[in-house]
């Protein structure tokens, strides 16, 4: 057995002192991993906890200072990530012999607990969508909680807001048609009053010219009389307030960034670029490499613009965290037949589906239920775009 395989038994071993839940076992031993190191050739340390600088790791038991081992760790990441382990018993039993502690644990444990960060977790699920096994169904089917049916209300909100947004239009034409109607009826009632006094006859020029000779007309005002127009400069004054708000209507569009660096990639195949152009298919295939972050649900790989499948982009997604998760590891993404979207996998896990689980976006009309569970399970925990 090598150092590394020897390790990864004691991991595990350590874990399942701590029943942690069967979908973050893998995330679990992966942590741990991060911070051990191995001997790589005879002679070298043994097994070492190290920290992120890569320098070995002390705690002090029995009064004395001692390297950290893995136990330690574990106990040190049980007290971390609560939420990813099962909830401890109420009362062991009297038979069972007390665990190992450390002074660190006992510290921790001893303060007041604090909120668990989060973190963007690899979920293992292998390539092609299957859901990994453990209780996620059960966290999918539990009730919706206050905030959960706030976010649902304040959804159909958002939907009815472009309805009464049409209909508020529809009836501010229809007023503005009604106040042009009447303001022509008006100035041509006027016009006819004025035709009216200048063609006909003074009585008093008939009587005294005894009906001989033709009688003199009166002169026409100079300028008619002007209707009273301040109710309808009122109702101009309110129509163009309120074709000032709908142009200024807020929109859900991406922010700035993402469009400017959309406008400055090449189209993608089948798609106009930013003149109207459109690029010419090169046959779909499958891309592989360290993308570039544009946005939470969109990557640069290769030089062209990947969209994830089933997910899209909402306002309060961190593409900070995306680019913090992906650091230098490698992604492959694969094109989805018939749409603009890939499947994109890095070490066999769906990068849509760790974006949804982290709160990192939304999904679409044509996402698969694991995705949908993993947009749940990040509403129940207020994370990413849920936050509100």
């Amino acid at each position: 057995m090598t150092p590394r395989e020897d390790a990864q038994a004691r991991i595990r071993a350590a874990l399942d002192r701590h029943r942690p839940l069967e979908v973050s076992r893998r995330t679990l031993e992966l942590i741990a991993e991060m911070a051990v190191r191995f001997p790589e050739r005879p002679g070298d340390p043994a097994i070492q906890v190290v920290d992120e600088s890569g320098a070995p790791r002390f705690v002090e038991r029995d009064g004395a200072r001692v390297p950290m081992d893995i136990p330690d760790l574990v106990d040190e990441i049980r007290a971390k990530h609560p939420a990813l382990f099962e909830a401890a018993p109420t009362a062991a039993p009297a038979t069972e012999a007390p665990a190992r502690r450390s002074r660190i644990v006992e510290a921790r444990e001893a303060a007041p607990p604090a909120p668990a960060p989060r973190d963007w977790l690899v979920l293992g699920a292998a390539p092609g969508g299957a859901p990994a096994p453990g209780p996620t169904a059960s966290v999918v089917a539990t009730p919706a909680s206050a905030p959960s049916r706030l976010a649902d209300a304040a959804g159909g909100i958002r939907a009815r807001l472009p309805a009464l947004r049409d209909a508020l239009h529809a009836r501010v034409r229809a007023a503005s048609a009604t106040v042009v109607d009447r303001v022509d009826a008006l100035r041509d009632a006027v016009r006819e009053r004025r035709a009216r006094i200048v063609e006909s006859p003074a009585p008093a020029a008939l009587a005294s010219a005894g009906g001989a000779g033709p009688v003199p007309r009166p002169l026409a005002p100079a300028t008619p009389p002007r209707p009273r127009l301040t109710p309808y400069l009122y109702a101009a004054v309110a129509l163009l307030g309120l074709a000032l708000v709908y142009a200024l209507w807020p929109s859900s569009e991406p922010p700035e960034a993402t469009r400017t660096a959309a406008a400055s990639t090449p189209a993608r195949p089948g798609e106009p670029d930013a003149t109207g152009s459109v690029a010419p298919p090169p046959g779909d295939r499958t891309l592989r490499g360290v993308p570039e972050v544009v946005d939470t649900v969109t990557l640069r790989l290769e030089g062209r613009i990947v969209r994830l499948f089933g997910v899209e982009w909402a306002r309060g997604g961190q593409p900070d965290e995306l680019k913090s998760y992906l650091g230098s590891r490698e992604v492959e993404c694969e094109p989805v037949q018939g749409k603009n979207t890939h499947r994109c996998y890095v070490e066999k896990n769906d990068l849509s589906r760790v974006v949804l689980y982290n709160g990192g976006g939304r999904t679409t009309a044509d996402a698969t239920p694991e995705l949908l569970q993993a947009e749940e399970r990040a509403r129940d925990g207020k994370l990413g775009v849920w936050k509100r």
